[in-house]
């Protein structure tokens, strides 16, 4: 007896996750991760050549928000801002050229996306987060933190 209920209860969890999955073909996501590949691909673009307005393609500027730790001898502070004055302050491009990559994405529906995002480079690499929202057909970086890894001299 115990057997026959527990094949119903698999039974009826893999026919769930079917129809969970049958609402959406995964063709949107093909799209979405399309367009949030391009948004990514603006803000490091953006970031190489210290481009403010290819930076504010990729943000939301009305009112995302950047946030990062900042350590020093006197101790730890989180430092935050809009992404409007985070674009702003893109003056020119960067010292040394990086590389970026995306190393996960992780799409959430239709509204909401996360990607992790490493950018490497001499003397340190970042670790972004961004929290992107899709809005009126859009997507855009609502939200920006980042840590900072100072390259070791070997």
């Amino acid at each position: 007896m115990n057997f026959l209920r527990l094949l119903c209860a698999c039974l009826l969890l893999s026919s769930a996750g079917a129809a969970a999955q049958s609402i959406d073909d995964g063709s949107t996501f093909t799209d979405a991760e399309s367009e949030i590949r391009a948004v990514i691909s603006d803000y490091f673009w953006g970031r190489q050549a210290g481009d403010p307005e290819q930076l504010g393609r990729a943000f939301n500027l009305d009112n995302g928000q950047f946030a990062y730790v900042r350590r020093t001898d006197d101790g730890d502070s989180v430092v935050a801002m809009s992404l409007a004055d985070f674009a702003a302050r893109a003056d020119g491009p960067l010292a040394s050229p990086n590389d970026g990559r995306i190393l996960s994405l992780d799409i959430v529906g239709d509204q909401m996306a996360f990607v992790k995002f490493e950018l490497a480079g001499e003397p340190r690499t970042f670790i972004d987060y961004f929290v992107l929202y899709q809005v009126n057909g859009r997507w855009t970086i609502q939200s920006k933190t980042s840590a900072v890894f100072m390259h070791q001299d070997e």
